[in-house]
């Protein structure tokens, strides 16, 4: 991989499906993904941050997330449920599977639980009035269309 960064990697992405790199960058920087140290140096956590970044960048209408949670640490695990939350504000569909039951029920509005590809409990959850989620100072979409120059 060389010297190509993960703002190379969201670059290309967003050259790919036709969609601009301020929101991607927004995402990234909440996630805490350092977004210019080559790809070669990142842990773990920092490829899954990236994944999620991919995963939502385009605002799809449709995120399906695989135990999202693995790898993060406290602030990614914190930030994370508020991006999906925002995505589902804006009539996003979001799937998210987890093996951990905390992880399954954070902020969700129905956990369905399998065993042996078996429904074995399917239900609605009791959503507290959406606690405060932790949102990071607005990013470049926020001020997008505003003067440069305020007198």
């Amino acid at each position: 991989m060389g010297s190509l960064t993960a703002r190379d990697v969201l670059d290309i992405c967003a050259a790919v499906r036709g969609c601009g790199t301020a929101y991607a960058h927004e995402i990234a920087a909440r996630l805490g993904l350092e977004i210019d140290r080559p790809m070669g140096q990142l842990c773990r956590g920092q490829l899954r941050r990236l994944g999620i970044v991919q995963a939502l960048m385009h605002e799809p209408e449709l995120i399906v997330l695989d135990d999202p949670m693995t790898e993060l640490d406290d602030e990614a695990r914190r930030v994370l449920p508020a991006l999906l939350h925002e995505a589902s504000a804006r009539g996003a569909a979001v799937l998210v599977t987890s093996q951990s039951e905390p992880d399954a029920e954070w902020h969700a509005d129905r956990t369905v639980q399998l065993t042996r590809s078996d429904v074995v409990d399917d239900q609605e959850t009791q959503v507290p009035e959406r606690a405060v989620v932790p949102h990071a100072p607005p990013g470049p979409r926020a001020v997008h269309g505003l003067p440069s120059e305020v007198q």
